[in-house]
């Protein structure tokens, strides 16, 4: 057995994860760029990690070598600002799972998921949310925010 083969395997499987990741963190920054264009605050989209999730890696740091199957972040947030910047708003819009291998990413609202394995299926999934009703919801209610904020 030749297990220099695998060593290689090992190494271009690594680069493609790396690659994939990459793309993902890409696609967000894009993501980011097309909402700056949104009419009357700063709209971007963020992935997070819930107070769940943060509260259940605790004993992840006793054991720090420990192999994870996916990234901490498991929601997307919405986040508004004035124009000003001086106050600013957040709603988690979204479930959102990321395997460490970069793909495939899962998002998940109003009862849907949608597993994406590459950029394509990303876009066509945020798509999807920004088009539903929790999402136009959650924006109307933090400009709302924002506006109310602002005035006092």
């Amino acid at each position: 057995m030749n297990f220099l083969d695998s060593i290689n395997q090992g190494i271009a499987a690594a680069e493609k994860a790396d690659s994939a990741r990459n793309e993902v963190i890409e696609f967000f920054r894009e993501l980011n760029v097309s909402l700056s264009g949104f009419n009357g605050a700063k709209v971007s989209i963020h992935r997070g990690v819930s107070a769940m999730t943060a509260w259940g890696n605790i004993p992840d740091l006793l054991n720090p070598n420990l192999t994870k199957e996916y990234f901490d972040q498991d929601r997307i947030i919405l986040i508004t600002k004035n124009l000003e910047e001086t106050n600013s708003q957040d709603a988690t819009i979204a479930n959102w799972r990321q395997h460490v291998k970069g793909y495939p990413c899962v998002l998940s609202f109003e009862g849907e998921e949608y597993n994406c394995f590459s950029k394509k299926d990303l876009e066509r999934a945020f798509e999807d949310l920004f088009k539903s009703v929790a999402f136009g919801k959650a924006l109307m209610k933090s400009l709302a925010e924002l506006k109310k904020n602002s005035n006092t």
